[in-house]
């Protein structure tokens, strides 16, 4: 039983590790994002989506087509 708790306290370790890992990259995507942001006032998206600002997902998934045709 100590050996499962040793490789439970491993397994937080490494989930912490990569989470604290995924924060940073999210905060870098940000930041590289944000580049290509436009103004508000000057942005065609907002007109476009009733002023909202947020575009809708679709709920139907996505079709692709075989390779061969």
């Amino acid at each position: 039983m100590d050996e499962v708790t040793q490789q439970n306290a491993a397994l937080v370790e490494q989930a912490t590790a990569a989470s604290k890992s995924l924060e940073a990259q999210g905060r870098q995507l940000d930041e590289t994002v944000a580049t290509f942001r436009l103004p508000a006032e000057k942005s065609t998206a907002d007109a476009s989506l009733g002023g909202h600002g947020q575009g809708r997902r679709s709920s139907a998934p996505l079709q692709y087509r075989e390779a061969n045709g």
